[in-house]
């Protein structure tokens, strides 16, 4: 029966139970769990997560058959025969210890399967049931590991589907380490776009990079790295749900130069939270605007897209599927201005922002906006802002706030 359960396990199910079962089955909650402290603090981790784990199958079919073949080693089934005859005259002593025969000879040996057993099994089978995939994904596996191993099956077809098994399931574990997706990251910026402040801070957790990459050997600007990343995250959020493009940047801008300027991880963590606070308050007052039709938003953000360019009637038309006519007439009526007076206004909004973050002149400017030349430009801004660029430069110009670099990146924005 021992020698046979190698083959069959489950002739020993009635031979042994489980030392490790749980004495102890029931644990009733005690007086503390309705104290109001201990209700507060189970209000706040009492969470439900949930994990999304996406398998490309092609994918873990060629790592496991590679792992198998890099891995598995099955031994073969061997038996020890001696050989001995008793001793014609033994004592009690000799008895007692085992010495009553006389050892004449010892040899092991290997043993067949198909010598010793006529059990049959569903490998595939086997294999699906110890690693939960289908038997078609096995199946694939099992035909395209090499001619050797697959031949080791016969040597200890039990210890094989267990080895195999568990290769195939260190593949899984390292696919969902890899692929894993945590919802409760995605649910956090959901809160963002739907400018829902009190999920926001339910949601909200410091910024913890352990476990991400390592983007500076310093501890600090490593940090700040991250946050940036999370600003860019949060920033495509908000234009998908509708904030427009430019008003976007320009908070994304602030708080990647507010972030610059922190000089230890207290005043990050606390940016942190007042940028995800601005983008809230950002999307409730997008809820309570009147909403532009589809065609006006294509519109706004080709026209954002596009101001260092010519800008057409006609290319306006193209991208909203409507005629010249008819844009310019629909843009008039839910914006409450001509097209050609709203791309004058986000080109001196632009225009402000490179005179107070660059040091770039105005004849760079006017070019940079397709302004047909400085004077223009200068007439321009002075219409609608009441002071020369020259005079807003000197009121707003923070030199010590942005470096070459910065100038660099706020240019190619604009681009």
């Amino acid at each position: 029966r021992l020698i046979q359960s190698v083959y069959d396990d489950s002739l020993l199910e009635d031979m042994f139970s489980n030392g490790h079962e749980t004495k102890v089955k029931d644990n009733p909650l005690n007086e503390n769990f309705a104290k109001k402290e201990f209700q507060a603090l189970w209000k706040e981790i009492n969470h439900k997560y949930a994990y999304t784990v996406d398998f490309d199958s092609q994918e873990l079919i060629k790592k496991a058959i590679d792992h198998i073949n890099d891995k598995l080693f099955v031994s073969e089934l061997q038996y020890t025969r001696t050989i001995g005859s008793q001793k014609n005259v033994m004592n009690e002593y000799e008895i007692e210890r085992g010495e009553s025969f006389v050892r004449e000879s010892s040899g092991t040996y290997g043993l067949s399967h198909r010598e010793s057993s006529h059990i049959k099994y569903d490998l595939i089978g086997k294999v699906a049931e110890g690693t939960t995939l289908t038997r078609r994904t096995v199946s694939a596996i099992l035909q395209r590991i090499r001619l050797d191993k697959l031949d080791m099956f016969k040597n200890n077809p039990e210890e094989f589907i267990k080895k195999v098994a568990r290769l195939i399931n260190e593949q899984k574990a390292t696919m969902i380490v890899d692929h894993i997706s945590y919802d409760r990251e995605m649910a956090f910026y959901q809160s963002i776009k739907n400018g829902d402040m009190e999920e926001m801070h339910r949601l909200f957790t410091p910024l913890n990079i352990e476990g991400f990459g390592r983007l500076s050997d310093n501890p600090l600007r490593n940090l700040k790295y991250h946050l940036i990343i999370t600003v860019a995250m949060i920033t495509r959020y908000v234009i998908e749900a509708g904030l427009e493009m430019e008003s976007a940047y320009n908070l994304s801008d602030i708080y990647i130069r507010k972030i610059d300027t922190c000089n230890n991880e207290e005043s990050v963590h606390d940016t942190h939270l007042e940028l995800c606070e601005a983008y809230v308050k950002r999307m409730q007052a997008l809820k309570k605007k009147r909403l532009y039709s589809k065609p006006i938003t294509q519109c706004i953000d080709y026209i954002y897209d596009n101001l260092h360019n010519k800008i057409s009637l006609d290319a306006l038309a193209d991208v909203s599927g409507l005629s010249p006519s008819y844009i310019s007439k629909l843009f008039h009526s839910e914006t409450g201005i001509t097209i050609a007076q709203y791309i004058q206004n986000k080109r001196i909004d632009a225009a402000k922002n490179l005179l107070i973050f660059t040091e770039y002149t105005t004849t760079d400017i006017a070019n940079y906006l397709n302004f047909s030349s400085e004077s223009y430009f200068i007439n321009v801004f002075r219409r609608n802002c009441g002071l020369t660029p020259k005079k807003f430069r000197a009121l707003h110009y923070r030199s010590n706030f942005v470096d070459k670099e910065d100038a660099e990146e706020s240019i190619a924005q604009v681009k």
